[in-house]
């Protein structure tokens, strides 16, 4: 079973694109940070609006057996440079 990223929260993941994602990056680089990250992302996906990159880290501090907990990160390109991010927790249920 995949433990998911347990140890993140809605606070550790804005605290961590505020650190290594600032404004302005590129979104080659984005893409590189969620794949070394090992992020579930849209980054790649054909068909994708490459302006917009939709990603969740899963299972996430917070949860409980029965209702998961979930951190979207939606990230803003405009010229294929970051200019703005949305950081979500999400809960899933049974």
């Amino acid at each position: 079973t995949n433990a998911g990223d347990a140890e993140m929260s809605k606070e550790k993941v804005e605290a961590l694109v505020k650190e290594d994602l600032p404004l302005g990056t590129s979104r080659e680089r984005v893409v590189a940070f969620l794949e070394k990250h090992k992020v579930e992302h849209s980054g790649n996906s054909a068909g994708a609006v490459p302006e917009t990159i939709y990603a969740i880290y899963r299972n996430t501090e917070g949860g409980t057996s029965v209702v998961k907990k979930s951190v979207q990160l939606t990230l803003y390109f405009k010229n294929e440079q970051l200019y703005s991010y949305d950081v979500k927790e999400m809960f899933t249920g049974p």
